[in-house]
């Protein structure tokens, strides 16, 4: 088995991430890396915070295989470490892996220590597209609730899919590579206030991200 850390030698990225102490962390929304092998396995070592303490507020990810349009599975990061299977065959396939952070930076964090694969790691894929958007949001940007039901459902980051908000699809339908810069309740003249507040909260803004 080969191992390889998420670096720039070794894997794209796209978004926002930091590579510190051997590990690439993603923490903004829809962030992602990608390697593509050949071989017949592969596993990733993932890191999380697991702050806020509550379960409802866990780091989720989205893994694409072979530029599939929707997620072939969903990773609830609910260990500081743990390993996850990303691909599987008996037969020898050329695969393009693609991991992405899908729940916002304003929760638990996601980190990628260590990737293993049986098989030839191939060249670092090259971005799809020569276009670039960033998206510069708030809670409608990260997706918030989307998959929650109307008045029934609290918020929960597994309820929260940026896959399904106008970002994404706008970023798709202009084939260009995405970033952003979102955290629910944050904007850039001022922050989430109640309603019947009279001053704008101005402490912490989104260009202070």
């Amino acid at each position: 088995m080969i191992s390889f850390p998420a670096d720039n030698a070794h894997v794209r990225t796209c978004g926002r991430s930091i590579y510190e102490n051997g590990v690439r962390y993603i923490s903004y929304t829809n962030s992602f890396i990608e390697f593509e092998f050949e071989g017949t396995y592969a596993e990733a070592e993932i890191i999380s915070d697991l702050t806020p303490s509550e379960d409802i507020f866990r780091a989720y990810a989205a893994l694409f295989v072979n530029g599939t349009d929707e997620p072939v599975k969903i990773i609830k990061l609910d260990e500081k470490k743990a390993v996850y299977e990303l691909f599987r065959s008996d037969e020898k396939q050329r695969v393009k892996i693609r991991l992405m952070k899908i729940s916002e930076a304003a929760f638990a964090k996601m980190g990628i220590s260590e990737i293993r694969i049986e098989g030839t790691l191939c060249e670092v894929p090259q971005p799809e597209y020569a276009r670039r958007i960033e998206f510069v949001g708030d809670s409608i940007t990260c997706g918030y609730g989307i998959d929650g039901v109307w008045n029934v459902d609290v918020f929960s980051t597994e309820t929260e899919n940026p896959l399904k908000g106008f970002a994404y699809k706008t970023a798709r339908k202009c084939r260009a590579e995405f970033q952003y810069v979102s955290w629910s309740g944050m904007g850039v003249y001022s922050s989430w206030v109640d309603e019947n507040a009279e001053k704008p909260l101005d402490n912490w803004l989104a260009h202070d991200i």
